[in-house]
């Protein structure tokens, strides 16, 4: 077998085990819940172009991640979590293959790449994005191909129009994604790395350039070119109101991605050296890849600073260069491994030991915390970390660090693959979990309409099955005589709805899986039924 074949093969296998099983383990969140009530709507109302959540026009985010959202759904069932999440699984395995060509093409080494694709592959944030049905995944997996024909196109002495086209389409995938996002996340950062390393030579390409731009603006300009014209009023609003949410909504300073590297997990300290550039330049077998890695990954993480608006998530497109260069440094290591100095074996050291102690204490820690365990799972994880705790350490006395790297790589696809579900042990349980069954029940019961009144919740959306209508003060008329409330807002609807009806409080429920102190709890999911009956003076007066 062919090493390309092999590695090729290794990193579908593993790819496969970390981002396609448990994909049902952690609970819908909310940019989730909008993706796939999107999806519903598609299916069950035919909402294809003119794309909508809960019945109202939603053109937040194109529909290309949604369409493919919706066919899985179409298949497995439009409320099953994992075939929703199945088209962002299968997204980010082809992010690893591309990125492994990539890396190829740029570095021509194969085991290099492997090692690149490998860290990539088990990184956190890459990890925890690539198995959630959420746009990001997908715009930056369209790029990153795009990147990598345009690369070949770059580098081509030959004036050949294929790689130029087929980067024009896949960048317009990635705006048909989720707009201009990746484009200034991920290509511009790219853009402007290559020209300080390799300069650009484009007169003689100039024809395919162009012809590269226009087919990626027909393909990602199409979605919107198409609401502009049938739906004009709703589209501007919505896009006034994206633009001022960059600017106003989740501000933070400048230096708060400035910590960036913690989000690669468990390679967080060899990603912070890897990103040392004067200690690794000349130590490194391709100092021009090192150079457009390493400013790929800057300069992303710059322009990403510059936005008013800021979450950890967005930092998903510096994960993806960046496990480059963290896999530069692990290469010196194992290339160079019997002429480092003392402090360079204590930081390798370091490094291989922390992850041997986690890989012995995690089941210890999962037995400890749990109540109740799934225990084939539970034995086959404990065996398999381990053992390969053990492992680490024999290749850290032996300083094969060769082994000990693919050691940290076979920990981290076992964790995916058996202990995800585990360790949502480790979370605070919510004592006053209530399942949206117990609200579908008390409704029924009360056989009466229901309404939301100030309540906004895609994530109930999603799980209730259905769209869930909007009272309407002024359409108030309209309604009937009795009727029930879904609010969190207790003190607004009895100030302005205390003159009009007669408000009972029914029961009050809470669809958080974890407890208040854990970080993903969510005033959203927690809410009281109310039954709403017009007063008797309402009802002669009409």
């Amino acid at each position: 077998m062919k090493k390309h074949q092999r590695n090729l093969i290794i990193i579908f296998i593993v790819s496969s085990l970390v981002f396609l099983f448990n994909l049902d383990t952690l609970p819908v969140n909310i940019m989730e819940a909008r993706n796939f009530v999107t999806a519903r709507e598609m299916v069950e109302d035919g909402n294809w172009i003119l794309t909508t959540m809960n019945g109202e026009a939603r053109y937040e985010k194109p529909p290309l991640p949604t369409w493919l959202t919706a066919f899985s759904g179409m298949v497995g069932g439009i409320q099953n979590v994992t075939f929703l999440r199945i088209p962002a699984a299968i997204c980010s395995i082809v992010l690893m293959l591309y990125l492994y060509f990539l890396n190829f093409r740029i570095t021509q080494s194969k085991e290099f790449s492997l090692m690149a694709t490998l860290v990539a592959t088990t990184s956190y944030l890459i990890v925890f994005m690539g198995r959630q049905g959420t746009w990001d995944i997908f715009c930056h997996t369209f790029t990153i191909i795009s990147i990598y024909y345009l690369f070949e196109g770059l580098q081509s002495k030959d004036k050949e129009w294929k790689n130029w086209m087929l980067g024009g389409v896949f960048l317009g995938l990635s705006i048909l994604s989720k707009g201009p996002v990746s484009l200034y996340a991920l290509f511009l950062p790219f853009l402007i790395a290559y020209g300080i390393v390799y300069r650009y030579q484009l007169k003689s390409k100039l024809p395919q350039l162009i012809i590269y731009i226009i087919i990626a603006l027909l393909i990602g300009g199409s979605w919107y070119g198409y609401i502009s014209i049938m739906d004009t009023h709703a589209a501007n609003e919505i896009s006034d109101k994206e633009t001022t949410a960059w600017v106003n909504r989740n501000v933070k300073p400048f230096y708060r991605y400035f910590t960036f590297f913690v989000q690669s997990g468990i390679w967080v300290v060899p990603t912070l050296i890897g990103l040392l550039y004067p200690y690794l330049k000349d130590k490194v077998f391709s100092k021009k890849a090192y150079q457009l890695f390493f400013w790929w990954t800057i300069l992303s993480v710059i322009l990403l600073s510059l936005i008013p608006e800021k979450k950890e998530r967005y930092l998903l497109p510096v994960m993806i260069p960046m496990a480059t260069t963290t896999a530069f440094f692990f290469d010196c290591i194992i290339k160079e491994k019997f002429s480092l100095v003392k402090r360079e074996h204590y930081i390798v050291q370091f490094i291989i030991g922390l992850v041997g102690i986690v890989a012995i204490l995690l089941p210890i820690g999962i037995y400890i915390v749990s109540d109740s365990v799934n225990w084939i799972r539970f034995i086959l994880l404990a065996i398999g970390s381990i053992s390969i705790g053990i492992y680490l350490f024999m290749s850290l006395r032996r300083k094969d660090y060769s082994k000990s790297f693919f050691s940290i790589i076979g920990f981290m696809t076992l964790f995916a693959f058996l202990g995800m579900p585990l360790v949502l042990n480790f979370f605070p349980k919510n004592e006053n979990y209530t399942s949206i069954e117990n609200l579908k029940e008390e409704i029924k019961k009360q056989n009466l309409a229901l309404f939301t009144y100030e309540f906004y919740s895609p994530e109930l959306w999603f799980q209730y099955g259905q769209k869930m209508k909007v009272f309407d003060l002024q359409k108030e008329k309209e309604y009937p005589n009795h009727f029930l409330v879904l609010t969190s807002e207790k003190d607004s609807l009895k100030q302005n709805l205390n003159s009009l009806y007669l408000i009972d409080s029914i029961k009050s429920f809470d669809h958080n899986n974890f407890g208040e102190k854990a970080n993903n709890y969510t005033h959203r999911l927690s809410y009281t039924l109310y039954k709403l009956n017009k007063k008797y003076s309402e009802i002669n007066s009409e």
